[in-house]
């Protein structure tokens, strides 16, 4: 075994114990995010990057939140069951709630981050007519289940659908050693 395929196993591993994680506290994070009030969601900063209304409600960030200017910690404190669940995740980077107005569309688009990440969307409230396409693949969320795909791989999503689309969105860092965000 090469030392990148020892890699590559444990980065699956980490990946399965987090989407677990995620997918057994979906009642408390689908609680906390459907109470949040519209006015409490912020639109995703780069506007060239979308149609519609992206909105998000940022829980743990290393530079997004900053450039929002939001406060994390009141949004921990508002979702405090949330943040109990994220703060335990091993490698997290990025993390909060990812809401989709009806017609609205991510266009195409791969991270550029230098460190490498994985994706996590947990789906929480999913409309028909609402999807990802991820390396040409076009898949759906389900509500209660994790999609876990690579940051860096051509991806978008769409809102076809009459209501909004919810989400909690989280990035992992592959080598865990680099810590999570505050």
């Amino acid at each position: 075994m090469t030392s990148s395929d020892a890699s590559a196993g444990a980065d699956a591993a980490a990946t399965a114990r987090v989407t677990a994680a995620l997918e057994q506290a979906f009642p408390v994070l689908l609680e906390e995010s459907s109470r949040l009030a519209r006015s409490e969601w912020w639109a995703w900063p780069q506007r060239d990057a979308y149609q519609g209304e992206w909105l998000i409600y940022p829980l743990v960030s290393r530079q997004l939140a900053v450039g929002l200017g939001c406060d994390l910690e009141a949004h921990r404190r508002r979702c405090p069951g949330s943040w109990e669940v994220l703060r335990a995740l091993p490698g997290l980077a990025e993390a909060g709630f990812s809401r989709l107005e009806p017609n609205t569309h991510i266009y195409p688009h791969a991270e550029e981050v230098a460190s490498a990440t994985r994706r996590v969307h947990l789906g929480l409230r999913i409309p028909e007519g609402a999807a990802i396409r991820i390396g040409g693949v076009l898949q759906s969320w389900r509500p209660g289940r994790c999609l876990t795909f690579d940051g860096h791989v051509l991806h978008e999503a769409a809102n076809l659908g009459a209501s909004p689309r919810t989400i909690l969105l989280c990035d992992l860092l592959r080598d865990p050693e680099r810590g999570a965000a505050p």
